[in-house]
């Protein structure tokens, strides 16, 4: 008996493990696909005469609709199979990379990238779900953070791969390439990747309640119709309860402005071409940077908060325990985004610009991941997808606004002016998580005491 429950327990984090494994490769090339057009930027304004401004609104599209879809994504993610949801917009993505690469006009290529956002929202909302049902809420922040490292992969390896193919063989062929790839990858993850353990009829070996699943709260639905059966049922946290929350949309706001760094420093590649007389594979050096930074920060955040989490899940902490982690890597955004803004010129050193740009990303990678994790943990199960939507749609509308809101400043002004307006609302954000110590980081309670007063 003893012998067949640790057969079973092996191959259960085997396999855990080999899903693991598809959803890092498969998000990498989601990541790959969303940001396609950023790494052949210096190549794709050689080939067709575009402006800031229009670079911005291609760059705004995406980011438009992807803030859309991203929150219709992780409500999805509570009704729909995390499998499905996630592979076929993996699909949808490499199609409309590939059809970028024969788009003819400005207006094409905007609108295709419209298209992209839509379909990029399936991605990540899948992956948060599917990491909420097959790990502890002790190791939940480390996979996190683990599985965050597959957008820094891609964002580190794609501008130097990208630059390099597209100066041999023009912009459109890294594209293409990725769209190609990201097809077959869609496949071999449709092939291994499940929603959650009990579908494999595996235990409850990460103390998730099946009842909190999607196919639990449709089985629990279906049981009972006695009144205490229909007190339970009206105690069941809606989307109101999330829309209505104080603490949640604090988190929404922070992570917006954190987002908006994030996304902007992307324009740091124009910033250091344009304005540092920078080389074009100097600029591809710094994105790499960032990102490679951001993999590390990603991993080092998620492992520090659940450390913390593991130290105060007896006592009773009035605030979330990774709240301060996460107000350590604001400052350190914040702090980095001056460095960029006041001391990178035309006389810095390429060593100096990369340990800019290494801050940078060790910094906002960690506050995103963390924003991230913070958002599915204020909900239980059944509805942690929507939550997390909730919050993430708040960073996609600061991707937006770093796209050609900002691009519209630097167009009027300078990057300079544009990089240091992103700096002031960093600073903003960092006020706003200390009010957020103050709040309850529970949604269950907050839900309670309004049906209490009803």
């Amino acid at each position: 008996m003893m012998a067949a429950r640790k057969k079973n327990s092996r191959d259960f984090f085997a396999r855990r493990m080999l899903i693991f494994s598809s959803m890092f490769l498969g998000y990498a090339f989601f990541y790959f696909n969303r940001r396609a057009f950023t790494f052949v930027i210096p190549h794709f304004i050689k080939d067709v005469d575009a402006s800031k401004e229009q670079l911005g609104m291609i760059a705004s599209s995406l980011m438009f609709a992807y803030s859309i879809s991203k929150f219709c994504g992780g409500v999805m993610s509570d009704m729909v199979s995390s499998r499905y949801l996630f592979c076929i917009g993996l699909f949808l993505s490499s199609l409309c990379t590939l059809a970028f690469t024969l788009s003819p006009s400005i207006p094409v290529c905007t609108a295709l990238w419209f298209v992209q956002g839509l379909v990029q929202g399936a991605g990540w909302p899948a992956c948060g779900k599917t990491l909420k049902m097959w790990y502890r809420k002790t190791e939940f922040g480390t996979y996190w953070g683990l599985l965050t490292t597959s957008s820094n992969l891609a964002g580190t390896a794609g501008p130097l791969l990208s630059s390099y193919l597209a100066i041999n063989y023009g912009w459109r062929f890294p594209m293409y390439l990725c769209g190609v790839l990201s097809i077959v990858i869609t496949f071999i993850t449709l092939a291994v990747m499940r929603d959650s353990p009990q579908q494999l009829g595996y235990g409850d070996y990460v103390g998730n309640d099946p009842a909190n699943s999607q196919n639990g709260t449709k089985s629990s639905a279906k049981k009972g119709k006695g009144k205490g059966q229909k007190v339970k049922e009206a105690g069941r946290l809606t989307w109101v309860d999330i829309v209505c929350n104080p603490y949640i949309l604090i988190l929404a706001v922070c992570y917006c402005i954190t987002f908006a760094v994030r996304a902007g420093s992307d324009w740091g590649q124009l910033f250091l071409i344009q304005e540092c007389g920078q080389s074009e594979y100097a600029a591809s050096m710094y994105v790499s940077v960032v990102e490679l930074g951001g993999a590390f920060s990603s991993v080092i955040s998620g492992f520090i908060s659940d450390r913390v989490v593991a130290k105060f899940q007896s006592s009773k902490c009035r605030y979330n325990p990774r709240l301060p982690v996460l107000v350590m890597f604001i400052l350190a955004s914040v702090v980095s985004q001056h460095l960029l803004t006041f001391t990178v010129n035309e006389t810095s050193s390429q060593v100096w610009v990369l340990c800019v740009a290494m801050l940078i990303g060790l910094s906002i990678y960690g506050a995103i991941s963390g924003f991230g994790v913070m958002a599915v943990e204020t909900a239980p199960s059944y509805i942690s997808g929507t939550a997390h939507a909730f919050v993430a749609l708040g960073a996609n509308v600061g991707g937006f606004l770093a796209g050609y809101p900002l691009t519209a400043v630097a167009q009027r002004y300078n990057w300079k002016a544009a990089f240091f307006l992103l700096e002031v609302l960093g600073a903003c954000s960092l006020l706003l998580m200390f009010v957020a110590k103050q709040l309850n980081p529970k949604l269950e309670k907050v839900s309670k005491k309004k049906l209490k007063s009803n």
